[in-house]
């Protein structure tokens, strides 16, 4: 090859290379107009991004905001903004938007007025008005009227007049003549007797205490004291004695328990200590019959009483008997102590009594019947015991109205004398 054939080959290839590196540079981005990796750069146009970014935390105002900055937090502080949602702020509240009682005219007109001391909220011809207390509206028996508290003056319109001024502690409110509204203030009416409607107190007797002490505050000795025992409602003699004008104390044989006793204490009327008080006691038979062997003696009911020294009791005692072989008789011991113990079958007897049982197995009746002054104050104890002689037999119990065993004790007064005539 010639020397100018090979430079002109050469030439070609040199010019092919050029035209290569042209093609390869036109594809390409003028780098002023590329964003680079280091360095300060401002980029412009909206920027469309496949995926998420991923940015530093920001530090500096002009910094964008990652989803994690604190500054994002609930936690943080608010910012006050009340002034927005007062009335008339660009975001105010309604009343009820907070649950309030929205603003109408009852409340405006409330919210207006000037009370004093004293005053009330009253409704005047259909508008809300303050007042003094002593022209509050009322009810009297249903009827709405304006009453003048305090006031009795005839001046005043009837029927709004109320209780007068003045009195002193302890007086009562009462009518002053026949005339209506005629109020005044009277003194209680004093305690005493002569025959005077009697004045009272009642109440529980104190328990815990063998003598326990009442205050009456009747202001006077001269008192009469009753005693009911409540489970049973009998009325119980109980030893009584006046301290003071206000004052008595009761004697018992055993400490009332809580609530087992209530009182009456009065003064005048017509109660005398010589009358008889009734009876205080009495027992039942409430089981069926007692089945008696022969010659057997057998308890058949008793009880317990307290009984005061000077006055007079009734001891009574019924009971029926039956004979499985008759005819033959039922030994009958009304049976009594004095200590407040239970009498035993060897205990004194107070009454001794028979009851003749005939034949077939019929019912006969031993009644004992007599009167007791106990010397002191003491709680008696009865009992009813009962043999039938040579026979079985039965005592009769709950099953018969006619013949169940039975103790009364009576308070008949003030003791009599025994006299009469012998023959």
């Amino acid at each position: 090859m010639s020397l100018a054939s090979g430079v002109s080959a050469l030439a070609t290839r040199i010019a092919q290379e050029i035209n290569s590196v042209r093609t390869a540079l036109a594809g390409k981005a003028t780098d002023s107009a590329v964003v680079h990796l280091t360095g300060n750069e401002t980029v412009a146009g909206t920027k469309t991004f496949s995926a998420a970014p991923v940015i530093p935390v920001g530090t500096l105002g002009t910094h964008p905001v990652r989803r994690d900055d604190s500054r994002l937090s609930d936690a943080r502080t608010p910012t006050a903004h009340k002034s927005s949602h007062a009335t008339g702020g660009s975001d105010a509240l309604a009343p009820s938007d907070i649950g309030a009682q929205p603003v109408d005219v009852d409340l405006t007109t409330i919210a207006g007025l000037s009370p004093t001391n004293g005053s009330v909220l009253k409704r005047v011809s259909g508008a809300w008005a303050g007042a003094a207390l002593v022209a509050a509206d009322v009810t009297d028996l249903g009827t709405a009227a304006t009453k003048d508290v305090g006031t009795t003056s005839t001046t005043v319109a009837a029927g709004n007049r109320g209780v007068p001024s003045g009195g002193t502690g302890g007086q009562l409110l009462a009518k002053t003549s026949a005339t209506d509204y005629a109020l005044g203030w009277v003194d209680p009416p004093s305690a005493g007797g002569g025959g005077s409607s009697p004045l009272s107190v009642a109440g529980v007797v104190p328990s815990g205490s063998v003598t326990p002490s009442i205050v009456h505050n009747l202001g006077t000795t001269d008192v009469t004291v009753w005693v009911r025992e409540v489970a049973t409602g009998i009325w119980t003699p109980v030893a009584n004695e006046t301290l003071d004008v206000n004052t008595v104390r009761l004697t018992f044989s055993t400490a009332p328990t809580s609530g087992q006793y209530r009182y009456i204490i009065a003064t005048g009327g017509s109660y005398s200590a010589d009358q008889p008080r009734g009876v205080i006691a009495r027992a039942r038979r409430n089981t069926g019959n007692i089945t008696m062997a022969a010659n057997t003696t057998y308890p058949i009911v008793g009880l317990s009483a307290p009984l005061l020294a000077g006055r007079m009791y009734r001891f009574r005692s019924q009971a029926g008997f039956y004979a499985d072989n008759g005819p033959t008789i039922a030994d009958v011991f009304l049976r009594y102590t004095t200590d407040g113990s239970t009498p035993s079958a060897a205990s004194a007897a107070f009454e001794h009594t028979s009851a003749v049982l005939p034949a077939g197995v019929r019912v006969s009746t031993a009644i004992t019947d007599d009167f007791y002054v106990p010397p002191a104050n003491q709680t008696v104890g009865l009992v009813l015991f009962a043999t039938i002689i040579g026979s079985t037999g039965a005592a009769w119990g709950a099953t018969s109205d006619a013949w169940p065993a039975r103790i009364t004790v009576e308070d008949v007064g003030l003791p009599v004398s025994v006299g009469g005539t012998n023959y």
